[in-house]
């Protein structure tokens, strides 16, 4: 059986939570036992490594910046839904400082979805919380008009 452009696209590297499709091309011998394992090992080490990840996803992020800046190019960054900030240290905070980047918006916090859906932008139906939903297609004008702002603000373009 051939594979799906969907399954093509997504490569091997997909995480084995997604193995409704591409079942056969991510393990042979890997079945439903196995994913329920993964996802609860997965739960516990994400649990208990998110400064460490997020530390690491900073450098990642700064290693971009520094790169696309160093071809003349400019960026930004953003998150999305996730709100990983809470409860945190002041020590584990210290340690991801290096967020605080012009071209990182308001140090990787402010969740892009999360907003749009406070200024009423329609949203997607789904299973998920309203507020993290994709927001409805042809609705961006909002977020457009915000990193524009943005940008300019932070004198982000060259």
């Amino acid at each position: 059986m051939d594979p799906t452009e969907q399954e093509i696209w997504e490569g091997a590297w997909t995480n084995p939570q997604n193995q409704l499709f591409g079942k056969s091309r991510w393990i042979a011998e890997w079945n439903n036992y196995d994913t329920k394992q993964w996802i609860i090992f997965r739960e516990k080490y994400e649990t208990n490594s998110l400064v460490d990840r997020l530390e690491n996803l900073m450098y990642q992020m700064l290693a971009m910046i520094d790169s696309l800046t160093h071809r003349g190019h400019s960026c930004i960054i953003f998150q999305q839904a996730d709100e990983w900030w809470h409860g945190f240290s002041d020590a584990q905070l210290e340690r991801l400082q290096l967020l605080n980047n012009s071209s990182i918006v308001d140090m990787f916090k402010w969740c892009s979805i999360r907003w749009q859906h406070l200024q009423g932008v329609p949203y997607t139906d789904g299973d998920s919380p309203i507020n993290i939903r994709h927001r409805e297609p042809g609705e961006h004008k909002i977020l457009n008009d915000y990193l524009e702002d943005y940008i300019r603000r932070y004198e982000l373009h060259l």
